[in-house]
């Protein structure tokens, strides 16, 4: 399971740049969010480990939940996330029962064949469950509520939009290389924010500098 732990913190670490890149507007924060965890959680689904009876999906979806809460300005409390990730998998159909069934597929099947079925499934399943969650936090941050069969709605047209959109090699490899690129422009923005650090800590110096001289000269 190492593996797992691995792409979770890596995950976390690009997601808190995307999340914080306030030069980029919202809506395109959270789709950069959602296609993101979408990418690791087929990256992870068609990965030839023994899982056995382990659930590897539903916390990446937790984390992916997660920050969409934190580019919507934290509507819901923390331990609130878990639970609407349950609800929306229960109503949508995407529980842990059905997420085991694909991840035992795939082990049952030719490899090659289990990735061209799994990834966009697991791809598209994941992105629907983002969408439906922004749309339960942007509900909460109104103090409304959105019915079941709205979020059947727009988890269907969210998984209908993903089918059409990903043009990703159906392979591990074209899954990590989508994944690199995402993971490059993260990594500008944490570059660009390294260096306003550095140039805010230098002028606060500057200040500090300034401030004492004047105090010898008193």
């Amino acid at each position: 399971m190492e593996i797992i732990s691995k792409k979770v913190i890596e995950l976390k670490e690009t997601l808190d740049n995307i999340v914080d890149d306030c030069s980029v507007p919202q809506e395109k924060r959270i789709q950069r969010i959602i296609h993101a965890t979408s990418l690791t959680c087929a990256i992870v689904a068609i990965q030839p480990l023994p899982f056995a009876d382990l659930f590897v999906l539903t916390p990446i979806q937790v984390v992916m939940v997660t920050y969409i809460n934190r580019a919507l300005g934290n509507p819901v409390s923390g331990n609130r996330v878990k639970e609407i990730v349950s609800y929306i998998a229960g109503v949508v159909g995407w529980g842990l029962l059905a997420q085991q069934l694909i991840l035992g597929g795939y082990k049952t099947i030719i490899p090659y064949l289990g990735g061209l079925t799994t990834i966009p499934l697991v791809y598209a399943a994941t992105y629907a469950l983002g969408y439906a969650a922004k749309a339960v936090l942007e509900a909460r941050k109104r103090d409304q509520t959105i019915t079941e069969d709205e979020i059947k709605r727009i988890s269907k047209e969210a998984k209908e939009k993903a089918r059409k959109e990903l043009k990703i090699e159906y392979s591990l490899k074209g899954l990590k290389k989508e994944w690199n690129e995402i993971k490059a422009q993260s990594n500008e923005f944490k570059r660009y924010k390294e260096i306003l650090e550095q140039l805010d800590k230098a002028r606060q110096n500057e200040l500090t500098d300034e401030n004492q001289i004047g105090t010898n000269f008193k």
